[in-house]
C-alpha cells in the first residue's frame, strides 16, 4: 500500500518533481561562479553601485547614489541588492548569491505561472528550456537588473491576470522602479485588454482597468519628478543621446539585432521556427489554438520590447526580460502539435543536446558563459601588475581595464592598493599599455605594432586574451 501511495504521489508531481531536480543542478552548476570579480557593467556601475548604499543607509531617493553610479536609473535594483549586503554582507560572494537568489526564484515562479495558465507539462518544460539559454546561464549570478525585471515582469502580469489588484500594484511598482523599460509591460497589459474587451464593448470595465494597470505609473513619475528638483533632468542626459531617431537604424537593431538575437541565435532557432511550422499546421488542419489569450499578451509584449529596445541603446543581455515570454509563447505552440508523449522526449532530447553545443559558445560577452574567461584573465593580469607593484605607474589601457584597476569596488584590487594613473591616451608619461581583444576600438590594438612597447605578459584562457606591454623609451 505504502508502494502505490509513493507511486502515486510521484506519478501525479512528476513535472514538479523534474523542474525541482532542474533547479537544484541549475544552482549547483553556478555555485563555483559565485566568487568571481564583477564583470563590464556589473563592474562599472552595478555591482560598485550595491556596495557602495551599503556602506550608507539604503534607500530609494534618486540622490541615494552618485549620479555617476546610479545613471538616472530607478534604484530598486540597488535597495533590494544593499539590504541583501546590510544581511549578508558585501562580498562577491554574498552580492552574486543574492543574483542567483533572484534567478532561482524566476525559475520557480516561471513553473507556477506556466502551470496554472498552461500545463504542468509546459511548465517543466519551461524551466528546463530557461535554465539552457546562456544568455540566462550568464545572467543568473551578475550583479545586473535584467533577471530581476524578468521576474517582476512575470510577478506583474500574473496577479494581473490572477485580478489581485494589490498584489499587482506592488510587484508593478517593484518592476517601473527596478528599470524604465518595465513601461512596456503596462502598454502591452493595456492593449491586451483593450483587444479583449473591446470585442464585447465593455467599454467602462475596459477604461477601469487600463486605469488600474497603469496604476504603478504614478510611483516613476513621482520618482522622476523628484530626480527633475534635484538635478534639473527627468531621465539622465548621456542616456538621451543614445535614444535613435534614424528609422533605418531601429529597423536594423529591431531585425538583425534584438530580433535575429531573440528568435536565433542560442539555439533559440530550433524553438522559433518549430512553433511557426507547428502554427501553420494547426491552422491547415483548423485546429482550435489552446491558450489564445495568453500567446497573444506574450506576443504583443514581446514585439513591445523590441521595438522600446531598438530605439535605445544596442546591448544584448536587454532583452533576458523577454526571454521567457518568448520560451511560452513558442512552448506553447510546439506542445500543441507533439501530443505523442515519445516525440516530445525526442524533441527534448535533441533540444537539450543543441542545447549544450551553444552553451559551450563563448565570447566576451556577458550574455554567455564566455565572461568567465574574460574575468580569468583580467584577473590574472592584475594581480601580476599588483605583485610588481606598478600601481603608481602610467598606464595606457582600454575602458573596462580603467575601471576595474581604479575602483575596488568592483573585485579586482584592495582598497588602498588602486592603480593610479591609468588612461585612455598613450602620452609621453606611458609607462606600460594594456590591449586584449575586449577592445573594440581596431586603431587602439594597431598601438601595439609601436616599436617602442615590448610585450612582457599575456594571458590567454580559450577566446579571451590580454596583454602588457612596457615602453621600452620609459623604462
Amino acid at each position: 500500500m505504502k508502494k502505490i501511495l509513493i507511486y502515486n504521489i510521484v506519478n501525479n508531481r512528476i513535472y514538479l518533481l523534474l523542474s525541482l531536480v532542474v533547479i537544484i543542478l541549475f544552482v549547483i552548476y553556478k555555485i563555483p561562479f559565485l566568487n568571481f570579480p564583477f564583470y563590464w557593467d556589473e563592474a562599472w556601475v552595478y555591482g560598485p553601485s550595491v556596495r557602495l548604499m551599503a556602506e550608507n543607509v539604503p534607500s530609494l531617493l534618486p540622490d541615494a547614489l552618485p549620479i555617476d553610479y546610479s545613471r538616472g536609473h530607478p534604484l530598486f535594483f540597488h535597495f533590494f541588492g544593499a539590504l541583501w549586503a546590510k544581511v549578508f554582507g558585501s562580498s562577491l560572494i554574498s552580492l552574486h548569491s543574492f543574483a542567483l537568489t533572484v534567478s532561482v526564484f524566476l525559475l520557480v515562479v516561471s513553473f507556477k505561472f506556466a502551470k496554472e495558465f498552461f500545463s504542468e507539462k509546459i511548465a517543466f518544460i519551461t524551466v528546463l528550456t530557461l535554465s539552457l539559454q546562456p544568455i540566462f546561464l550568464a545572467q543568473s549570478v551578475l550583479v545586473l537588473p535584467e533577471v530581476m525585471l524578468a521576474l517582476f515582469s512575470l510577478l506583474t502580469i500574473y496577479y494581473y491576470l490572477k485580478k489581485k489588484f494589490i498584489w499587482y500594484f506592488i510587484f508593478g511598482t517593484a518592476l517601473i522602479m527596478t528599470k524604465e523599460s518595465g513601461v512596456v509591460v503596462f502598454c502591452a497589459l493595456s492593449l491586451f485588454s483593450f483587444l479583449i474587451n473591446i470585442k464585447k464593448l465593455k467599454l467602462k470595465y475596459l477604461i477601469v482597468d487600463i486605469l488600474k494597470i497603469l496604476s504603478p505609473l504614478v510611483v516613476i513619475f513621482i520618482y522622476l519628478y523628484i530626480q527633475y528638483s534635484m538635478y534639473g533632468w527627468f531621465f539622465f542626459p548621456g542616456h538621451i543621446d543614445f535614444i535613435t531617431t534614424d528609422l533605418s537604424a531601429v529597423w536594423n537593431k529591431l531585425t538583425d539585432g534584438y530580433g535575429a538575437y531573440l528568435a536565433i541565435y542560442q539555439g533559440r532557432n530550433l524553438l522559433f521556427f518549430s512553433s511557426v511550422l507547428i502554427f501553420i499546421y494547426l491552422l491547415i488542419r483548423k485546429k482550435k489554438l489552446e491558450y489564445k489569450n495568453m500567446l497573444l499578451l506574450f506576443l504583443i509584449f514581446i514585439i513591445g520590447f523590441l521595438m522600446f529596445s531598438s530605439l535605445n541603446f544596442f546591448s544584448n543581455r536587454y532583452i533576458m526580460c523577454i526571454i521567457l515570454p518568448f520560451i511560452l509563447l513558442t512552448v506553447g505552440i510546439i506542445f500543441q502539435g507533439l501530443k505523442n508523449k515519445y516525440i516530445m522526449i525526442v524533441f527534448l532530447i535533441v533540444f537539450t543536446g543543441l542545447q549544450y553545443r551553444e552553451i559551450n559558445k563563448k565570447t566576451n560577452s556577458d550574455h554567455n558563459l564566455g565572461y568567465i574567461n574574460a574575468v580569468k584573465v583580467h584577473q590574472s593580469m592584475i594581480n601580476y601588475c599588483t605583485d610588481k607593484e606598478l600601481q603608481n605607474k602610467y598606464f595606457y589601457s582600454y575602458f573596462m581595464t580603467r575601471v576595474i584597476m581604479t575602483n575596488h569596488l568592483s573585485g579586482y584590487v584592495e582598497k588602498g592598493e588602486e592603480f593610479i594613473h591609468v588612461g585612455k591616451d598613450y602620452t609621453d608619461k606611458t609607462e606600460y599599455c594594456i590591449f586584449s581583444n575586449f577592445d573594440s576600438d581596431k586603431e587602439h590594438l594597431l598601438l601595439r605594432n609601436n616599436s617602442e612597447l615590448k610585450l612582457i605578459k599575456r594571458y590567454e584562457i580559450e577566446q579571451a586574451w590580454i596583454e602588457l606591454y612596457e615602453n621600452t623609451k620609459q623604462n
